[in-house]
């Protein structure tokens, strides 16, 4: 497995994601939100180098501004057809070949830039003294609080709507500082 591979999964694990040993299709779930967190990442893309995207060309309707950042008004549904684990290895590998292109189009070292990606997501974990902070606030019972890598001093993830919440220590990735700009 690629280092960056094993990353994401160690991410996946501590989000609270279905991370399994062997081949899957996965449940239907999972498989929405993988296609709309690959939609989400497209539109940032499009919007960074200054495009959006249209359905008609004649009516120029943006898909950036429709689907908006938190892709609560994208539906995702069934097509009849059952999933296929061989087109869907076919399109995934696709997908990172295209990325992984696009990047060496743009002259980018992907490492460094996943390397500072993968800090700044388990900076999302929480320490045990923000939990504590957390548990004395007035919104502890909004939250579902699990402990996720006990061996770390970032052990916890505290979930809103079954969605990992940011630490308050949470830091963003510089990738400008990795670009050197």
């Amino acid at each position: 497995m690629l280092k960056n591979q094993t990353n994401i999964k160690e991410f996946m694990t501590m989000a609270g994601q279905n991370v399994p040993n062997s081949l899957t299709t996965a449940d239907e779930a999972t498989r929405r939100l993988r296609i709309k967190l690959i939609l989400e990442e497209l539109v940032e893309l499009a919007e960074a180098s200054g495009f959006v995207i249209a359905v008609e060309k004649d009516h120029v309707s943006d898909i950036c501004a429709i689907i908006n950042k938190d892709l609560s008004n994208v539906y995702i549904e069934s097509n009849g057809k059952e999933a296929n684990i061989v087109e869907m290895a076919d399109a995934i590998t696709d997908i990172d070949y295209v990325n992984t292109g696009a990047a060496v189009a743009y002259g980018m070292d992907l490492e460094p830039l996943h390397d500072e990606v993968h800090r700044s997501n388990m900076s999302k974990l929480w320490t045990e003294e923000e939990v504590n902070a957390l548990s004395q606030s007035s919104e502890k019972n909004d939250y579902t609080i699990k402990l996720l890598k006990p061996e770390s001093d970032r052990k916890y993830g505290v979930f809103q709507n079954g969605k990992l919440k940011k630490s308050p220590s949470y830091s963003k990735a510089n990738l400008e500082k990795v670009l050197k700009l």
